[in-house]
């Protein structure tokens, strides 16, 4: 494993990253809370239905499987 100073590395990219791993935690939180319902996720985070279902992906986060297939 390579280490990583993180003194050297630019403060945009150490936020960016902070901030992708709070997100994708939020996103698993309202997941549970709403027991899957994208609509749901995207109410009680703020954020449009598309949104919800962009991160999803970005985060490799599965969606409902009970509509899955359809």
């Amino acid at each position: 494993m390579v280490e990583i100073k993180e003194e050297l590395l630019p403060e945009a990219f150490v936020y960016s990253k902070v901030m992708r791993e709070v997100e994708k935690e939020l996103l698993l939180i309202a997941r549970r809370k709403c027991k899957g319902n994208q609509s749901a996720m995207a109410r009680y985070l703020g954020i449009s239905r598309k949104k919800v279902m962009d991160r999803m992906e970005l985060y490799g986060i599965e969606g409902n499987k009970r509509r899955q297939g359809w």
